[in-house]
């Protein structure tokens, strides 16, 4: 009789056990599913931001085509954008963002603040708004500094001279 309540014992011990592991398992992965969904979820907020941003440029970039300068939503907007795109980059050249460090998606919200600034500044020129146009250029030359980044002041360069003109 001992032998077969010591069996039921040890079979209802490693069934318990066995589930208790299963349980843990679930759990860990779990917890690893939602912190790599919380890890993916952070990687697209820049090229959502970037997404956002050539938008916002090109509405705005309109109307100050129309010579319209007052201050408005569209204005604050990708002021508000690429500001905090700015203020995000050296995370997001550090890693900081997301995880390891993407050179690659750092280049490319670069290359789309740069080019946005840009394309606003020239706008505005065009449009007939000067003060605009004159504080984009200036933003570019003061935030993209080093060789890679030459082109880019060099573009902001000439809007100015053209502004003098």
């Amino acid at each position: 009789m001992r032998l077969p309540i010591a069996t039921g014992i040890l079979v209802l011990a490693a069934g318990m056990l066995q589930a208790c592991q299963s349980v843990q398992s679930g759990t860990s992965s779990a917890k690893i599913a939602s912190g790599e969904a919380a890890q993916a979820s952070a990687v697209p907020a820049p090229i959502d931001q970037t997404n956002r941003l050539r938008e916002q440029a090109r509405v705005y970039a309109a109307r100050l085509n129309q010579g319209r300068c007052a201050t408005s939503p569209e204005g604050t907007s990708f002021d508000t954008t690429s500001n905090a795109l700015e203020r995000d980059l050296p995370a997001l050249k550090a890693g900081g963002i997301g995880g390891a460090p993407d050179p690659e998606l750092a280049g490319e919200v670069e290359r789309t603040l740069a080019e946005s600034r840009l394309d606003v500044g020239d706008a505005a020129r065009t449009g007939g708004c000067p003060d605009v146009a004159n504080t984009q250029y200036r933003i570019v030359l003061r935030a993209f500094p080093g060789a890679a980044h030459a082109a880019y002041r060099r573009r902001a360069e000439m809007g100015l001279s053209a502004l003098q003109l």
